[in-house]
């Protein structure tokens, strides 16, 4: 599975799967999560990891040690909760690495993406724990311009 398959289910599964997660963006925030969602009470970031070395790598990133500790120059910009998206074939490795951790796992499947809104592909194989327990409105803010942005530049592609 590719990186852009991956993280297109996963923007489905939030969007259509789970009620109520409204607001969808890619590339958002400080840290540039590949998925930040939220429904006006939480905001989740997704990283959509689709090889074991890009998924453990990723542990080595700034934003993690931030996480674990947070401090008051980065609250704006730390979600509510984490979680790494992966295919079918890492769960169990996502599962291991994030033992430790309150991120969650979410497992994608390698379904054909299709048309319906109903479809089903990702299933949460470990539920995230809260790494701030306060709303932002900052990053609640980014999700939002960068969810318009990304359709303006869409649309533009239509004409190019």
């Amino acid at each position: 599975m590719k990186a852009n398959e991956l993280k297109t289910k996963v923007l489905h599964y939030w969007r259509y799967t789970r009620n109520g997660y409204n607001y969808i963006a890619t590339e958002a925030g400080k840290f540039n999560a590949d998925v930040l969602v939220s429904n006006e009470k939480e905001i989740i970031e997704c990283e959509t990891k689709i090889s074991r070395a890009d998924l453990r790598n990723d542990f080595k990133k700034k934003k993690h040690s931030i996480y674990k500790n947070p401090s008051k120059w980065y609250a704006s910009w730390i979600p509510n909760k984490f979680y790494f998206a992966v295919p079918e074939t890492l769960t169990a490795y996502a599962l291991e690495l994030t033992q430790e951790t309150v991120y969650g796992v979410i497992e994608v499947s390698s379904n054909k993406i299709g048309s319906r809104k109903k479809e089903v592909y990702c299933k949460i194989r470990k539920s995230a724990g809260v790494i701030q327990p306060k709303f932002k409105a900052k990053l609640h803010r980014q999700v939002l311009m960068r969810g318009s942005s990304e359709l303006v530049r869409l649309r533009i592609k239509m004409f190019n």
